[in-house]
């Protein structure tokens, strides 16, 4: 067991990630880079910082459940 072992997922994660494949799988990187750049837990993550500067700073778990749980 371990990261990439989908045997440790319950049935609602692995239906999850499903959603999330089917969505997703067939988006190009940079569409995908772009549309994750473009929402405020990465906006406000990166607060301050030029497009091009490297971060070390972490997106919170909080930050991202109260964007994308308002969805």
């Amino acid at each position: 067991m371990g990261i990439g072992d989908a045997s440790v997922l319950t049935d609602k994660q692995k239906e999850n990630v499903d959603i999330v494949i089917k969505e997703y799988g067939n988006k190009e990187a940079y569409w995908l880079r772009e549309q994750t750049h473009g929402e405020a837990p990465w906006k406000e993550t990166r607060s301050g910082l030029s497009s091009d500067a490297y971060s070390d700073r972490v997106i919170t778990k909080d930050s991202m459940g109260i964007y994308y749980g308002g969805l």
